[in-house]
């Protein structure tokens, strides 16, 4: 009997004290982790979420990049961190999906380490060619695909989340494209305005630049709706009459064992400010698209697991050694 009282005290304590840190989430800072280099959507996001909880808390909420092994350095200084809220990580698929599974093979288990809370952005994405390509829209792409049967393509890299909506286009219209990998994005659509590498599946905002100064030429946008960014630019499903989803998405994710009633706590928040039209305006205006606050982050994450899973597989773009 008195081990069983003993019990319910001990159950009834750590209920309250769940309570209790969801009430008072946050009592200090809170850390929003990003990990890459400084300047990049993911940073844009991050801050005009810091920025409108900080006011909706009432505490500074710190912006940190941490760079490096695509994404997984940051990644992993999230999952070492004490479970309590105040670190937080802002990543997309490429991050949470994709260089897990190419980094660790086939054995790696999904979100390994985090816990998905909510999306907080869509990274909307446009196919562009050189102006000088005499390329114009995208069937012309397909058909000169299939006639030269080597059109090229450059991305930040094998495995980034670009080559593999890339490699999942070409799949779906039976192309052949050469893959030219490179370090960053720059040097991408240097290639591309001279036109050594024919096409560039990019970010919007990295894009807008060169298609403002003529130099590239935007062909389709990758989400299901044109953006107002780019206002006449088709989709590549509305021009081809195909169901394609070639963007990404932005995730607040948290350590895995965070409590549950403070992932609530964060989650209702963000909720809150996923819906503020302020928030919608200033995403949109940075060239992205403002994430469904209803979605189910876990659903769609593994969802999207088992998707790059296949398409890796279908391409043979495992890295030596990585799929075991």
């Amino acid at each position: 009997m008195k081990v069983t009282i003993l019990c319910m005290v001990a159950a009834c304590s750590a209920l309250l004290a769940n309570v209790a840190s969801a009430s008072s989430f946050p009592q200090k800072s809170v850390k929003i982790v990003v990990p890459f280099s400084a300047g990049g959507s993911g940073d844009v996001v991050a801050r005009l979420l810091g920025k409108h909880l900080g006011e909706r808390w009432g505490r500074q909420v710190v912006i940190e990049n941490i760079p490096g092994a695509a994404g997984q350095i940051g990644r992993s200084a999230v999952v070492r961190s004490e479970p309590d809220g105040y670190t937080l990580l802002l990543a997309d698929e490429s991050v949470l999906v994709i260089a897990p599974q190419m980094q660790g093979g086939k054995d790696v288990q999904p979100l390994e380490g985090m816990r998905p809370i909510t999306p907080v952005a869509n990274i909307d994405f446009v196919l562009s060619v050189s102006s000088s390509s005499g390329i114009r829209n995208m069937k012309a792409f397909v058909e000169q695909g299939k006639k030269e049967k080597r059109l090229s393509y450059g991305s930040a890299g094998v495995g980034s989340i670009h080559n593999l909506i890339m490699e999942h286009l070409a799949d779906l219209l039976g192309l052949s494209l050469m893959h030219v990998p490179y370090k960053g994005t720059a040097q991408v659509f240097t290639d591309v305005v001279s036109n050594e590498v024919t096409a560039v599946y990019s970010g919007i905002p990295q894009a807008r630049s060169f298609i403002d100064a003529g130099k590239i030429v935007p062909l389709a946008i990758g989400s299901a709706q044109a953006h107002p960014a780019l206002p006449g630019v088709p989709t590549i499903s509305s021009e081809l009459g195909m169901d394609f989803d070639g963007t990404a998405v932005w995730y607040i994710t948290a350590p895995q064992k965070t409590p549950d009633s403070v992932i609530s706590q964060i989650h209702s928040d963000i909720r809150s400010i996923l819906d503020d039209p302020a928030y919608r305006d200033a995403i949109h205006s940075a060239g992205l698209s403002p994430a469904d606050s209803k979605t189910d982050a876990k659903a769609e994450l593994l969802s999207k697991w088992t998707r790059w899973r296949s398409v890796i597989d279908a391409r043979g773009l495992w890295p030596q050694g990585a799929a075991k």
